[in-house]
């Protein structure tokens, strides 16, 4: 029993993680010497402390809301994140579970647990949430559709830019398949493009397509996008961004209609400049012929 006591305080007192004991009333009754660099204080100071005295007070508040309901149903808990003020002022965020303590005769004596220092963890995950958080700001007021679908076709994903390009909001787009908005005459384009991208692993850039807006009419979409891959590096989707080239394509087709008018005016012209010269030609060379005979 001795071996067992050394080894278990050997693993206590090597942890990384704090190690306590609290009472019913959240006094602590024991402190690992992990204490000391997590919080700064030495075991025996924080022996008779309470809890909630290493948090400020609208952390003690909330915690204690969290806390108080597990503590009346003696319940354990796992992975209760609150924050911590270090003895020399800065805060610690802590991660804590505990397991309920009870005597021989099966009363309620307090919790038993370890707390571990994952300060520079929700660090991470703060600034990662805060850049997620401006990348969806982004990408929900961007002008561009932005979308995702898998490799049936079926769309996953869209933001609300849909709406002004072609008048569905982005609950009525998901889940439907794009063969239901493309122009007919581009679903065969389609069929024989896209399977070639997934074989090939690899996106487009400026593939224009046509698509059916709600009202009926048509619109030009110019896409971009790259393939999504799986841990395997399948492709399983792509992900892109399309915006309304419509207008654009309206001045190309007009200026494609411009400059086949102005070569067909061109030939017209050199037709008729052609015929003219022949039909002077003619009567030209008569009267030089005259000219010969009466000379």
């Amino acid at each position: 029993m001795s071996k067992e006591n050394d080894r278990f305080k050997f693993m206590v007192e090597d942890s990384q993680d704090w190690f306590w004991e609290f009472d019913e009333n959240a006094n602590f009754t024991y402190s690992s010497p992990r204490i000391r660099d997590l919080l700064g204080y030495e075991p025996e100071e924080i022996v008779g402390l309470n809890a909630f005295d290493l948090m400020d007070e609208e952390e003690a508040e909330r915690v204690h809301r969290h806390f108080d309901p597990i503590a009346k149903k003696y319940l354990p808990f796992k992975n209760l994140i609150n924050i911590n003020v270090h003895k020399d002022g800065h805060e610690v965020v802590i991660e804590s579970s505990g397991t309920p303590i009870f005597d021989e005769d099966g009363f309620f004596r307090g919790y038993r647990g370890i707390d571990r220092d994952i300060t520079d963890r929700k660090l991470t995950e703060d600034l990662l949430q805060e850049r997620t958080s401006k990348l969806k700001d982004i990408i929900e007021t961007s002008t561009e559709w932005i979308w995702e679908m898998d490799v049936t076709g079926h769309h996953s994903y869209s933001n609300e830019a849909l709406g002004a390009l072609l008048g569905y909001s982005a609950r009525e787009f998901v889940g439907r398949e794009y063969s239901e908005f493309l122009h007919e005459d581009d679903l065969a384009e389609v069929a024989s493009v896209l399977p070639r991208h997934i074989a090939e692993k690899r996106g487009w850039q400026g593939w224009m397509l046509r698509w059916r807006h709600k009202d009926g009419s048509y619109r030009y979409l110019e896409s971009n996008a790259r393939p999504v891959l799986n841990e395997a590096g399948e492709v399983v989707g792509f992900r892109g961004a399309d915006r309304d080239v419509t207008q654009r394509k309206f001045y190309e087709q007009e200026l494609e209609k411009a400059r086949a008018a102005a070569e067909s005016n061109n030939r017209a012209k050199d037709e008729f400049l052609a015929n003219m010269s022949h039909e002077l030609r003619t009567p030209i060379t008569a009267i030089h012929g005259f000219a010969e005979l009466l000379h």
